[in-house]
């Protein structure tokens, strides 16, 4: 199978995926952004195979975890307090996702200390974001 293909279904998967291991280890910023840091390595790795950018696959990566997050919001409504919060948390978590995507992104197809920066960068802004919006 492709690995950009896998990269996505796994993306829409990946509440399913990632919450048991955040109910045990309760770092979410570590776990998803080094999940995102796996997604984005097939993906790089099948632009290598193919001799070509593949970023309409990373936005598809992104659009799946945004989708498959807000999903998991609306049927833990507790987490949100309330519906009408959604809209709101559905755009600033957007936001955050997709730039941390982008930045592990340009860190896996440059490697070495680019890497290392942009996942260190990518789980920083997840944090403050994280503790910004009140996410234990």
């Amino acid at each position: 199978m492709n690995r950009a293909v896998l990269a996505g279904l796994l993306a829409l998967a990946s509440p399913l995926i990632l919450w048991p291991i955040e109910q045990v280890f309760r770092a979410p910023y570590l776990i998803e952004e080094g999940f995102k840091w796996w997604l984005m390595r097939m993906v790089v790795q099948q632009e290598q195979e193919e001799g070509q950018r593949l970023l309409a696959w990373v936005f598809l990566v992104g659009l799946g975890i945004v989708m498959s997050e807000t999903m998991f919001y609306l049927m833990n409504m507790n987490m949100l307090g309330s519906l009408s919060s959604l809209g709101g948390r559905l755009v600033l978590t957007s936001g955050m996702h997709f730039l941390t995507l982008g930045l592990i992104y340009k860190g896996v197809r440059a490697g070495g200390q680019r890497l290392k920066q942009s996942l260190s960068g990518a789980v920083l802004i997840h944090l403050l974001f994280n503790a910004w919006v009140g996410v234990r």
